[in-house]
């Protein structure tokens, strides 16, 4: 029996939870063939009968669905011979999370494996750039993954490999609910919020001019959204009449689901907002878990080391660089 098998049938006998696992979906191979198929359930699993069979053989997937905690769209299996063997459900339990995995006593663990993998790729096409899941990966996709376990009381340095610029992985569980964030830099009080839908033709002419239409589109992209997707950096005390000054902006969840990339200081607080990228990034942070994410993607970013100091549970994905950037600078390719 391999080390995989082994770790299968202790979980089966709830002796050991698997590990969770980082996957980074843009990396991952092309389809893996198994001895079942892995896909969505379908009208045909109810009419012929197999997915009743499967829910009396694990009790709890059948309430998971009754009691409405996951959507049938969101739930994928594997089936041979007519039966049901595994089923598996993604943004259930947080979005871009693969589980809870359901099978049948003596389901051979290919086809577990086969429907986790079919649950990532669905990941993939609905657009995440990462997945969160358990130890049940074909040997393929688990070459690539990272166990977020095994990070954890490393040093800054140990977190970090070397690359001009790379992805990092931040949780969000322990979060305190979003909170009011002022700074103060340079002489300036800041409050750092969300956009008001009175700012947004303001906010995006201010980054047209000042950092380019490319990431004044990404920031309309932002503001398309409902609630918006952005935070930004605007002074407490503007008088009614002064000009609208942008000193700071970062945008989510529109390179992909829970991942943060489009960010900038103004020309006049570079060297000395070191405070305002801390609470930028904590702000965005903060949206993301009350939004129900479990795990935040900073992405592109090259000066990591102070991040990695300050928060010792996050770290460097390996392979991400270039990763879903190209070009000199991260840019989207």
């Amino acid at each position: 029996m391999t080390k995989q098998e082994q770790a299968h049938q202790k979980y089966i006998s709830r002796d050991e939870k698997p590990a969770r696992l980082l996957v980074p979906l843009y990396r991952l191979p092309d389809r893996i063939s198994s001895i079942a198929e892995g896909r969505k359930i379908r009208a045909e699993d109810i009419e012929d009968g197999s997915l009743k069979k499967f829910s009396e053989h694990v009790p709890i997937f059948r309430d998971l669905l009754f009691y409405g905690l996951a959507n049938v769209h969101q739930v994928f299996v594997t089936k041979s011979n007519g039966i049901i063997r595994s089923a598996c459900v993604i943004n259930c339990e947080a979005p871009g999370e693969v589980g809870p995995i359901f099978f049948r006593e003596n389901t051979p663990l290919p086809q577990i494996e086969e429907a986790v993998a079919t649950c990532l790729y669905a990941l993939r096409d609905n657009g995440h750039k990462y997945a969160v899941t358990s130890e049940y990966l074909p040997l393929e996709v688990h070459k690539i993954s990272t166990s977020i376990e095994a990070v954890r009381g490393l040093s800054p340095r140990q977190r970090d490999w070397e690359s001009p610029w790379a992805d990092i992985y931040f949780p969000l569980t322990d979060r305190m609910p979003l909170s009011r964030r002022e700074v103060e830099v340079a002489g300036h009080l800041l409050e750092v919020r969300t956009p008001r839908p009175s700012e947004r033709l303001d906010i995006i002419e201010n980054i047209a001019k000042e950092w380019g239409r490319g990431w004044a589109s990404e920031m309309e992209a932002a503001l398309s959204h409902d609630p918006y997707t952005a935070v930004v950096a605007i002074s407490k005390n503007r008088a009614r009449g002064e000009k609208f000054h942008l000193y700071a902006f970062i945008a989510y969840n529109v390179t992909a689901p829970g991942f943060a990339s489009t960010t900038a200081i103004d020309r006049s607080v570079q060297g000395v907002g070191m405070k305002l990228v801390d609470a930028l990034f904590q702000r965005a942070l903060d949206e993301l878990a009350y939004r129900g994410h479990r795990f935040a993607i900073l992405g592109g970013i090259s000066r990591r080391i102070a991040l990695l100091r300050a928060s010792p549970d996050c770290f460097t994905i390996p392979g991400s660089y270039p990763g879903v950037f190209q070009g000199e600078v991260p840019v989207l390719g």
